[in-house]
């Protein structure tokens, strides 16, 4: 089975065989890179959390913007601000810079990511 195609300006990769794999408790990203552009498929196992360490990373929340379609599954995102939402399956969101997240209910949860998948350096 051929994993990725390219035809002219018809290109295709697919998740059965991801560029970059990376798991951490209770979470693996599979990374493809089409064209320049990432997409990410986040499974997300019952009981996740996001962690952020401020001496660390600099925040207590999550710093990356996420764009995109929840598969499986359910994930609740509170901002900085204090604003909550449920992301159920079928649901495009974006997600600005600020949150915290974890899964709801003993399902997991798959989620694609089209937005910023790494953090960006500071330009000095």
């Amino acid at each position: 089975m051929v994993s990725s195609v390219s035809i002219g300006g018809l290109q295709k990769k697919s998740f059965n065989r991801p560029d970059d794999v990376h798991t951490s408790p209770n979470v693996r990203t599979e990374t493809v890179d089409l064209g320049g552009v990432q997409v990410a498929k986040i499974t997300f196992e019952p009981g996740w959390k996001s962690k952020h360490d401020k001496s660390s990373e600099g925040a207590e929340s999550c710093q990356l913007r996420h764009f995109g379609f929840q598969e499986k599954g359910r994930l609740h995102v509170v901002s900085d601000d204090g604003k909550e939402m449920d992301i159920e399956p079928g649901d495009i969101v974006d997600i600005s810079p600020g949150h915290n997240g974890w899964v709801v209910g003993d399902e997991e949860a798959v989620f694609y990511d089209f937005g910023q998948l790494r953090r960006e350096k500071k330009k000095e």
